[in-house]
């Protein structure tokens, strides 16, 4: 065995931490976007600044990023990404109803 080689067993232990941590992080970072939703619906009801292309990109890629995971069934993907449309999908809709400059 090569001194660079781990034990099989020890990158269980690492692979599994690093899957307990990917399905937190799945969970955790979309939450990021709550201090956006939060100005745009509950504080100013104002949208101005936000941009509606960038964050709507930001849906359609989260969009694909969700039906890869689902075609490769891999959770935190699937999660993440829900989570991402849902946030993502709260700051186009508050621009598009309290911010209309765009037009």
């Amino acid at each position: 065995m090569s001194h660079l080689t781990a034990p099989r067993h020890h990158l269980n232990d690492y692979e599994h931490a690093i899957d307990r941590l990917v399905n937190v992080i799945a969970f955790i970072a979309p939450l990021s976007s709550l201090p956006q939703i939060i100005e745009i619906w509950f504080i100013d009801n104002n949208a101005h600044g936000v941009s509606l292309v960038t964050w709507s990109l930001f849906v359609v890629m989260s969009t694909v990023w969700l039906f890869y995971g689902l075609v490769h069934k891999q959770r935190p993907i699937i999660v993440s990404n829900v989570l991402w449309i849902i946030a993502q999908g709260l700051v186009v809709i508050g621009a598009l109803r309290f911010d209309l400059d765009w037009l």
